[in-house]
């Protein structure tokens, strides 16, 4: 393989080099598997390190060993990192597997990794590969696609249950402002001017929502996942910007729309690193695939999917709120 080819085509898919995308995996990977794979709680995690004060830089080793795990099977397999299948690495966490593990060619900054830094690594890196590939492993595919590394990372980043996965409560806290906003001015707590109003409207859900990029295909009926996400992340944008123009209470807080711009642009905003990974997959189809709704099915794990439709109906939430502070006195 020419690995000069191979790494940059890392750095053009994903702006950056194989080795710091296998971190960056890696280490994701194995945070779910510390916080929600294994059910422990912040407050747990703290316990164990007081007690076993070694944990940490046990946990710290594991992620870069993971990640060399996760470069070396990219590597034999001559795919992207993302594109590795989780199941094909469990050959490396054995005591014969690890020799080919750690042969050349290595990353210069794994280079220092022998196997001996971390006693049973193999085992435990063993274990969060088979947990993480197990349903994949269970799943017919000749009727649903095989998951694929990238695929995973988004699935973990929409599940629910852990910090990095919690759009539900950012969702609530959305619904939340909203709410608030709209008791303080029915109780007189807040004062709707006509700067609020004319930004209100400047936000543009009085119309039917346009899903218009990717430009191709044009279906408004039947828009792609990508064509949605990138209408709630353009959004986001949208609210940022027109939460500047917003004035100021007397003591120089944000207004209660304010707040309600700021939460929302946060939901949706949360989608964008996986529209912009799935946006990347797109642009590297030769053609337009015969079967969209395959395709998505392909990319788009059911939790991103989940975490989407809710953003969705907090759009519908945000639009009816603006429409009705125009039409109140």
């Amino acid at each position: 393989m020419n690995e000069a080819a191979w790494e940059g085509r890392h750095i053009s898919m994903y702006g950056c080099g194989s080795w710091a995308r296998a971190v960056k995996q890696a280490s994701l990977v194995y945070e779910w598997r510390l916080e929600h794979g294994l059910g422990l709680d912040a407050q747990a995690m703290i316990n164990h390190l007081a007690q076993h004060p070694e944990a940490e830089g046990e946990w710290v080793a594991d992620r870069k060993l993971l990640g060399l795990v996760l470069w070396r099977t990219a590597w034999e397999h001559g795919v992207l990192l993302d594109e590795v299948i989780m199941a094909d690495g469990v050959r490396y966490c054995t005591p014969s597997g690890a020799a080919d593990l750690f042969r050349d060619p290595l990353p210069e900054l794994a280079a220092h990794l022998p196997p001996k830094v971390v006693v049973g690594w193999e085992s435990r890196l063993k274990e969060i590969l088979l947990e993480h590939a197990a349903v994949d492993l269970a799943t017919c595919h000749s009727t649903r696609p095989q998951r694929r590394l990238g695929y995973r990372v988004r699935e973990l980043r929409a599940t629910s249950g852990w910090v990095r996965g919690d759009w539900p409560t950012a969702v609530d806290l959305a619904h939340s402002a909203i709410e608030k906003a709209d008791q303080a001015r029915r109780g007189s707590r807040w004062q709707v001017g006509p700067i609020e109003l004319d930004v209100a409207a400047r936000v543009g859900l009085n119309s039917a929502p346009m899903y218009d990029y990717p430009p191709t295909p044009a279906n408004p009926d039947h828009p792609t996942w990508l064509q949605r996400a990138h209408r709630l992340t353009d959004l986001a944008t949208t609210l940022h910007a027109v939460s500047n123009l917003l004035p100021r209470d007397h003591g120089g807080f944000i207004t209660p729309l304010g707040m309600v711009f700021d939460t929302c642009a946060g939901v949706f905003a949360a989608l964008r690193e996986s529209a912009e990974e799935i946006e990347r997959l797109w642009a590297a189809e030769r053609d337009e695939p015969a079967d969209l709704d395959y395709w998505d099915l392909a990319h788009v794990p059911e939790p991103v999917e989940q975490q989407t439709a809710a953003a969705e109906q907090l759009v519908q939430t945000l639009g009816m709120y603006l429409r009705g502070l125009a039409l109140k006195d």
